[in-house]
């Protein structure tokens, strides 16, 4: 399950995991939770070593899973065959 609270764990972890002297950006897509208020304070504290880059809003060629998304419903309902209503 994801909400603010494990971003801001997934956050903590990768700053444990950082190079030393190099700021990291995390690219991001828009979800709710990536601008929780929870996350202020350590936004706020580690701004010298982390900066959240988000992607333009409706920007699906920006964000891969979007491909995986499209791929997947291609191959799971298009040109499918039903030999009757019932078969679906």
């Amino acid at each position: 399950m994801f909400n603010a609270a494990t971003f801001e764990s997934f956050l903590k972890w990768l700053l444990r995991r950082r190079s030393r002297n190099r700021k990291m950006v995390v690219v991001l897509d828009n979800a709710r939770y990536h601008h929780a208020k929870l996350l202020k304070p350590l936004l706020e504290t580690c701004q010298a070593h982390l900066e959240l880059l988000f992607l333009l809003p409706f920007s699906p060629q920006l964000a891969p899973i979007e491909r995986v998304w499209k791929l997947t419903r291609r191959l799971a309902t298009h040109n499918l065959y039903f030999s009757s209503r019932a078969s679906r």
